[in-house]
């Protein structure tokens, strides 16, 4: 196994997101929840606000699937960079998700306005809607100002290799890219949710 894909895995273990206030990069807690409250960690007091309110795994479990397939299928280049850009726009849906709840906004409501958010421009202008920042600047202020253009340059190769006329060839070092790429993509997030973790009081 690479460093790259060594790197992707170990991100499923990395962090616990509070569902009260932030992510939780910490091992002793890691291993208490995963012994308690049927993983949940039910009773055990956040570190970080001491709430004893459920946790769960960050990135959500669901993405697990995701990643070992990135893993496994690294001798197919093209569909390592698929996944590696629906990872980033996975963890993207959740952070808009995350945002209109911690302005308590009511599932109705919440269900409505992401079903319509159905493009990367359109999930951008919401984020800087509610937060008053842009995507742009949100990477640079959770120390990760090259991650938008890492998910350009993804995106290019990967179109290039589905529609160019003049079939374009995809190496190892384009897995690569995208392995580290989704490894980077959960520690931007795991900043981000941090980062805009406080509740909002709507009115």
């Amino acid at each position: 196994m690479t460093i790259e894909q060594e790197s992707l895995l170990s991100q499923l273990n990395k962090y616990w997101q509070c569902f009260h206030c932030r992510i939780i990069e910490d091992p002793q807690l890691a291993k208490d929840l995963e012994d308690s409250g049927m993983g949940w960690g039910v009773g055990i007091p956040c570190p970080k606000c001491g709430n004893t309110t459920s946790k769960n795994k960050f990135p959500n479990q669901r993405f697990q699937p995701l990643f070992e397939m990135m893993i496994e299928s690294s001798s197919r280049p093209i569909l390592v960079l698929m996944l590696a850009q629906t990872a980033f726009e996975g963890l993207l849906d959740d952070f808009v998700i995350r945002l209109t709840r911690r302005r308590q906004c009511p599932d109705d409501v919440e269900v409505a306005i992401t079903g319509i958010l159905t493009n990367l421009h359109s999930r951008k202008q919401f984020i800087k809607y509610l937060t008053g920042n842009t995507l742009k600047q949100m990477v640079q202020q959770v120390g990760f100002p090259e991650i938008l253009g890492q998910l350009d340059l993804i995106s290019k190769k990967r179109n290039l290799f589905l529609h160019s006329a003049y079939h374009s060839e995809l190496s190892s070092d384009d897995v690569r890219m995208a392995l580290k790429f989704a490894a980077d993509t959960v520690d931007f997030f795991a900043g981000l949710f941090s980062k805009y973790g406080d509740w909002v009081n709507p009115n």
